[in-house]
């Protein structure tokens, strides 16, 4: 069976795969059935997260990919401080 972004159940997988793109512009160290690699890699193209880049011979995340990795960093980070345990009103 092949794995897309969708078959992963876990906010934090796709985090760690956006992450492994961003700092190594592959999957091989998440992933390394090359078929699963393909099939997850296209699913991320599909969603717009990642883009090839054939000069630079790696992927690399959009702006959407990107928002998504700088977000979830953001609020990493504002519950790692003290008092982040805000009201909602």
């Amino acid at each position: 069976m092949r794995e897309t972004v969708n078959s992963h159940q876990s906010p934090e997988w796709l985090l760690a795969v956006l992450h492994d793109i961003e700092e190594h512009g592959s999957l091989l160290r998440l992933v390394p059935d090359r078929p699963q690699r393909l099939a997850l890699m296209m699913g991320l193209a599909k969603q717009k997260l990642v883009v090839w880049n054939a000069t630079a011979v790696k992927y690399e995340l959009t702006e959407l990919g990107k928002q998504t990795l700088a977000e979830s960093n953001r609020r990493r980070a504002n519950a790692s401080l003290p008092g982040s345990q805000r009201k909602i009103v």
